[in-house]
């Protein structure tokens, strides 16, 4: 067990990789570990889709989507981009002004550029329309991106109104 002190400030974003050698010569065993450190990083991991209604949804109805992104890292997030393409049966029809950044849309596509503060929150509410019924439920998909940790994926699901199907009994004999 040891501790390190970081001297100096560090860049955003900065990666510290620590190698200890381990070495037991009288019977040549000789290997590594690596300890990871990542200074300085936003952290995005409790960023969510929500979507309401989530149940018992039809072709033609509305769906409200709305992107929450916190950062719980120590530093500001320069930038970050989330992009979502709608799924097929869903069609953009208003984009609310975002709380913080811009949006551009593309079709049934939406980019959303933003910067966050440590500690902020962010939000983007926008709606589609259903046109028509597919399977059992939608699945929409957003990624986010801050450029400096892995690309984040957030999803919202709605479930379409279930409709039961009655077979005829046949008797035979």
């Amino acid at each position: 067990t040891y501790t390190a002190i970081i001297a100096d400030s560090l860049p955003l974003g900065t990666v510290i990789n620590q190698t200890s050698w381990l070495a037991y010569p009288e019977h040549n065993i000789l290997f590594d570990r690596i300890a990871t450190v990542r200074v300085n990083f936003p952290d995005l991991n409790r960023s969510a889709m929500n979507v309401n209604p989530t149940h018992n949804v039809e072709a033609g109805e509305a769906l409200t989507y709305t992107i929450v992104l916190r950062n719980d890292g120590l530093v500001d997030a320069p930038l970050i981009t989330t992009t979502n393409t709608l799924p097929h049966m869903l069609n953009l029809s208003s984009v609310d002004t975002p709380s913080h950044g811009n949006v551009a849309t593309n079709g049934n596509s939406i980019t959303w550029t933003t910067p966050l503060s440590k500690d902020g929150i962010a939000t983007l509410t926008y709606r589609t329309v259903i046109s028509y019924r597919t399977s059992r439920d939608i699945l929409n998909k957003a990624y986010v991106d801050d450029g400096f940790n892995e690309e984040i994926e957030l999803t919202a699901r709605s479930t379409f109104r279930v409709r039961p199907l009655y077979l005829p009994i046949i008797f035979k004999n």
